[in-house]
């Protein structure tokens, strides 16, 4: 299925990561499933580099959002990688996928001062409390 992630159509793509991100949301065990396929992460990442359709952008930030959330975290060292590309969605997205990438760099930033910093040197800061403007409440939420 994470194969599945790199095929040319972008339909089946989508279909993938949102398959991953139900299954990485289920449960911790499942996340951890999910992230021991070094393909889950990594198309993930591609096809929000790359985005084909605006619905793919959102349902591949959406799976990544839960890729990352659950207790106990998932290691920092499997999920660093998407730190930036969450950072340049809040920069650059929807409404829906700000609010997506905030909870995931929420449920990264939970616990302990390494993962904070962590999500603040990634460049995470200034975007967030930019979405503080925001006049959409979902987008406060995270």
């Amino acid at each position: 299925l994470t194969r599945l992630l790199f095929h040319p159509r972008h339909d089946l793509r989508e279909q993938c990561a949102w398959c991953l991100g139900n299954v990485a949301g289920d449960c911790v065990e499942l996340r951890d499933m999910v992230l021991a396929d070094k393909d889950a992460l990594s198309g993930l990442l591609l096809n929000i580099n790359q985005p084909e359709t605006t619905s793919l952008l959102h349902n591949c930030v959406w799976a990544l959002s839960n890729f990352c959330r659950g207790k106990p975290q998932p290691a920092l060292e499997v999920v660093q990688a998407a730190l930036p590309v969450l950072v340049a969605t809040l920069c650059t997205g929807t409404d829906e996928v700000r609010t997506d990438a905030g909870w995931a760099l929420s449920y990264l930033s939970d616990g302990t001062d390494d993962r904070i910093q962590l999500v603040i040197s990634a460049g995470a800061l200034q975007p967030l409390i930019a979405m503080l403007d925001s006049s959409n409440a979902a987008v406060l939420t995270p």
